[in-house]
Order: structure tokens, then C-alpha cells, then sequence
């Protein structure tokens, strides 16, 4: 048990780590929208709009939320497909090498927007079929599948990967709001101006849960999953077919996303 002391001496960071990915969220928010005139933002939606059906496909062809891995792009890259870290991680999805490699995906290729996307999308579905929990998945994404069982199957007291939580599932719950306030719309408003010959973001339907295996054949359109957003710690019943198999596994059950997180605002740049 931490002493009073201990608990105190923690606070600063804490509140340092929500504040910066509080920042960083707002900042995403604020460029996608249209309201900082900065090159850098302009570059972002630019990027967005270029990148939106690799990303999307990328997602839906993994049985997964295009929402949540757009979200992580932004994080990620802020949708910059040439992005390099400093250790290597390349692309959209912020791939490593030796990652790339285990998903079939030689390094030259992580820089290819369409093979970065399918690689990271993979990645993801491989997190949660490991962990079964949204949160570590997307831990895991970012400090590793050991970290997260190292600190028992917990998010690790990393700062960078507590902050990265934060804002892949507020940025997540900002692209699902606004796509739920674009379906009850009866017209688009207030997009930012894309490219020309950019394709328009195809918008989910929101009443399926996050994830589901793909079951059908490759040849198949595979079926759109999505989250419902919900008050915070609410669990929904998911539809008939909530038996959801991993490869060589047992049928498990998913429990829908648990949005943990509120809305500032509303996204403009998806409406």
C-alpha cells in the first residue's frame, strides 16, 4: 500500500500525464476541424482525407472499429505516412521492423500506406484476442503484449503508455460522436476541404459491437463492426452472434467497449 507520502509524490505526474494528453488530443481535434491555420494542420487533414480508405479497409477487412484505428493513426503519426520514429517504428500505424516482419510485412513496405494499415489493424486484433479487454489491447500497442503481462495484465505505470490510452480512446469516442451525429443529420455540415480526388470517410453504422472475427470467405465483403458509445462504465448485450472465435481458440464472449471517457466537444471534420 503507497504511504500518504508516496500517494502525494505521485499526483504531479499524473496530473502532468493528463494534461499533455489532454493537449495533444485537443490539439488533433482543433487541426481536424478546421480551427488552427497552421501548415502542420493543414498537412494533417490533407493526410487524413488521402489516407481514410486504407485505413478503413485496413480495419474492416480485420473485423475491426475503423474509428479506433483512426484514432490510433492520429496518435500515432498524426496520419503521416513517411513518419519514423526514433526507434524505427514507421508509418501510419507506427510499425517496428521486427513486428512488420512477424506479420508478413517486409520494412521497405511499412511506408506503403495500404500494407502499414493492414499490418497495424492485424496487430490490434492480435492484442485483443490475446488480452480480451480494450484498454490492454491498446496498451499493448504501445508498450508491448510483455509489459502489459508484466505488470499483470494491467495498463503498465509507463507515462507515455497511460497518456497514449488517454488519448486513443478520447480521440475514439470524438470520431464515433461524430459519426453518430452525422447519421442523425439530415445533410453534412462543416467539413474541412479535402483534396481534390480525396475520398470522402465512409461512416459506420453505430449499433454493432467494436469487434467481431471475420468468418466469411476472403472473397467475401467482410461485415462492418463498430461500438456504440454508452455512459461511462454501461456494458451492452451484444446481438445474436456474440460468440466471437479467435483462430485456434474456443468461442469467447466480447464485452462491448467500455467508453470510460466523456466528450469535449463535438468533431466537426467527420460531419
Amino acid at each position: 500500500m503507497l504511504t500518504t507520502v508516496r500517494r502525494l509524490a505521485l499526483l504531479p505526474v499524473a496530473f502532468l500525464v493528463h494534461q499533455a494528453a489532454s493537449a495533444d488530443v485537443t490539439y488533433v481535434d482543433r487541426c481536424l476541424s478546421g480551427k488552427v491555420d497552421r501548415p502542420a494542420c493543414k498537412s494533417m487533414i490533407e493526410n487524413f482525407w488521402r489516407y481514410n480508405e486504407h485505413l478503413e479497409n485496413a480495419a474492416r477487412a480485420k473485423g475491426l472499429d475503423p474509428s479506433l484505428i483512426k484514432a490510433m493513426a492520429a496518435v500515432e503519426s498524426r496520419f503521416k505516412a513517411n513518419a519514423v520514429s526514433p526507434k524505427g517504428a514507421t508509418g501510419l500505424l507506427q510499425i517496428m521492423p521486427a513486428t512488420g516482419t512477424q506479420l508478413g510485412v517486409h520494412p521497405s513496405n511499412l511506408a506503403v500506406p495500404g500494407a502499414n494499415a493492414m499490418a497495424g489493424a492485424q496487430y490490434v486484433r492480435d492484442m485483443y484476442f490475446r488480452f480480451r479487454d480494450w484498454k490492454l489491447t491498446i496498451a499493448a500497442y504501445n508498450a508491448g503484449p510483455g509489459a502489459v503481462a508484466k505488470y499483470g495484465n494491467q495498463i503498465p505505470p509507463y507515462p507515455e503508455t497511460q497518456s497514449y490510452v488517454t488519448q486513443v480512446l478520447t480521440l475514439y469516442a470524438r470520431f464515433k460522436h461524430s459519426e453518430q451525429l452525422h447519421s442523425k443529420a439530415s445533410v453534412p455540415v462543416a467539413l474541412p476541404p479535402a483534396p481534390a480526388g480525396a475520398p470522402l470517410p465512409q461512416l459506420v453504422n453505430t449499433s454493432v459491437h467494436l469487434v467481431k472475427a471475420v468468418t466469411t470467405a476472403p472473397t467475401a465483403a467482410p461485415q462492418m463492426p463498430t461500438a456504440q458509445l454508452s455512459a461511462p462504465h454501461q456494458r451492452a448485450v451484444a446481438p445474436h452472434q456474440t460468440a466471437v472465435k479467435a483462430p485456434g481458440s474456443h468461442p469467447i464472449k466480447v464485452n462491448r467497449f467500455q467508453q470510460s471517457v466523456t466528450h469535449v466537444g463535438r468533431f466537426q471534420y467527420l460531419q
